[in-house]
């Protein structure tokens, strides 16, 4: 059984890399491979999972040329060889962040999160991706009461994806409801 670790660090010395570590189950250190985005700073992973063909998926945040944190959705291989990268800006200077994902039985990956625009809330954020990283669909969630919604994790029921997050009345509360969409 192998090990797979994901984060940022600045060990490359270019700002915060996304990286993954993979070690044997002994403990010994097989690989490392990391990632930046365009701006060459601020990327970091939040999630990983592993599809049943081995490949190994990363999601987080990543600073682009000319947007500010962008949703990243990576995918490597067994050897740890970087397969593709995605992106996905919203708004000029909305900022996203996804902090989930999961892979279904026939290669497609989703993820969930949260979009945030200045002057307004934070709204539940989610994608499906075909396993070339085409974009299937994305869908944004905002609340009844136009306050703070994150998608928070996901699975699958009978093809449909489930997200559960939180929900609040407004941007800077600290008090949350239970959120399933």
């Amino acid at each position: 059984c192998n090990i797979y670790i994901t984060g940022y660090s600045d060990l490359f010395g270019s700002g915060a890399n996304t990286i993954l570590i993979k070690y044997n189950s002994t403990g010994e250190l097989k690989w490392i491979s990391n990632f930046n985005g365009t701006a060459n700073n601020n990327s970091s992973a939040q999630a990983i999972t592993i599809d049943l063909n081995g490949n190994i998926y990363i999601c987080g945040t990543c600073r682009n040329i000319g947007t500010d944190n962008d949703i990243m959705l990576l995918k490597f291989n067994l050897g740890g060889s970087l397969i593709w990268a995605r992106t996905y800006s919203g708004v000029t200077g909305a900022e996203e962040l996804a902090v989930k994902v999961i892979t279904d039985l026939s290669g497609n990956i989703y993820t969930t999160g949260y979009t945030f625009s200045p002057g307004f809330s934070k709204n539940v954020i989610s994608f499906k991706f075909d396993s070339q990283g085409q974009l299937i669909w994305n869908r944004t969630y905002n609340g009844d009461l136009n306050g703070r919604d994150e998608g928070i994790d996901i699975g699958l029921y009978n093809d449909n994806l489930i997200v559960s997050g939180i929900s609040s009345h407004d941007e800077n509360s600290n008090y949350f409801d239970y959120l399933l969409i």
